[in-house]
């Protein structure tokens, strides 16, 4: 049985004011395509679990505030076709393992 799951909060403005951290039990959303919850108060930083998620074609994790580096698993995450994590606080440079992400695109990545 193919399974397509979209994870995303919204209500009429877009933003659901979310709190907390992603936590590493992220990964047994195991059929998880997209993953959309920006525009929250999310902090911590991105565990890396979330390179267990194999199906994943979207992360949208835009104007939290996620703080430290940027996994380098999500590099695993070769459907992936856009990544936004724009506007947190991430620190440190982009993974050298991105450069497998050949579906990410010339501007999946922000």
């Amino acid at each position: 049985m193919n399974e397509i799951i979209i994870f995303t909060f919204f209500d009429d403005t877009g933003r659901n004011k979310l709190r907390g951290h992603i936590t590493p039990e992220i990964s047994e959303l195991s059929k998880l395509t997209n993953l959309i919850i920006d525009g929250n108060h999310l902090t911590g930083t991105l565990t890396t679990e979330i390179g267990t998620l194999q199906h994943l074609e979207e992360i949208n994790l835009a104007n939290n505030s996620i703080s430290g580096e940027i996994p380098s698993e999500i590099g695993k995450l070769v459907n992936l076709t856009k990544l936004e994590v724009q506007y947190n606080s991430f620190s440190g440079t982009i993974p050298v393992e991105f450069e497998k992400l050949s579906n990410l695109g010339k501007h999946g990545f922000f």
